[in-house]
């Protein structure tokens, strides 16, 4: 009776708010596979999680123990204990290894060789490219790479302030690992991006390198015309 009174019923305009998945932080049914990924963005220094945390890395510089003597091997790791052991904040060490881009060197000695005039050098440089080459096909040059992982939660609210501390304590391990004669440095963007993509891609790091830059990274599609006739 009412409805014939006033009319029909309004119908409820507002908008249904699409749930969100707790896991991959997406609104689709089908999210893409970098929604998946634990972490979101790499900038400012920082790999962005989302489960509201920031990791920052150190890099350290392989050594090979095997040149020094046995009382320096222990000093070495003694010292690196040492800092490990000053670690107030949550931290993990992983190593990640991949082929080493020879492609500068070989050009460099191609450049050489197209430049040389005497017969017995440019022998000796065909033979320096034909080992480089063969030595990047099969793999055996391999880079090791070492990181220490900081791991800090942040809150909206003090999001800068605890973004420098942050900071600071990857400095302050990258220089106590200096002092304690260990070569490192924190990671930049880019540094950040290649970790990552070693250990997402460990195939295609062999003869791919990392983007240079966190935007999307399916290239543009042109329209062409097609004439007949």
């Amino acid at each position: 009776m009412l409805k014939k009174i006033f009319g029909k019923e309004k119908k409820d305009t507002s908008k249904k708010q699409t749930p969100v998945n707790q896991v991959t932080g997406s609104k689709t049914k089908v999210p893409s596979v970098q929604e998946w990924l634990p972490f979101y963005d790499i900038n400012n220094g920082f790999i962005w999680r989302r489960d509201m945390q920031v990791v920052t890395a150190v890099k350290i510089e392989p050594i090979n123990l095997a040149l020094l003597s046995e009382k320096e091997q222990g000093r070495k790791v003694h010292m690196l204990f040492e800092v490990l052991n000053s670690l107030e904040s949550d931290w993990s060490w992983t190593g990640l290894q991949r082929p080493v881009d020879l492609d500068e060197y070989i050009a460099k000695q191609e450049n050489k060789r197209n430049q040389e005039s005497h017969y017995m050098r440019r022998r000796i440089l065909d033979s320096s490219i034909r080992e480089a080459a063969r030595t990047a096909s099969s793999g055996e040059a391999i880079e090791l790479m070492f990181y220490i992982l900081l791991a800090t939660p942040i809150n909206s609210k003090k999001q800068n302030l605890e973004l420098l501390d942050a900071q600071n304590k990857a400095n302050e391990i990258a220089d106590n690992l200096t002092q304690a004669e260990l070569i490192s440095h924190v990671c930049d963007d880019q540094e950040l991006r290649e970790l990552e993509f070693i250990f997402l891609n460990p195939l295609q790091a062999a003869f791919e390198r990392a983007p240079q830059g966190s935007g999307p990274y399916l290239p543009p599609v042109f329209a062409t015309e097609v004439s007949h006739g």
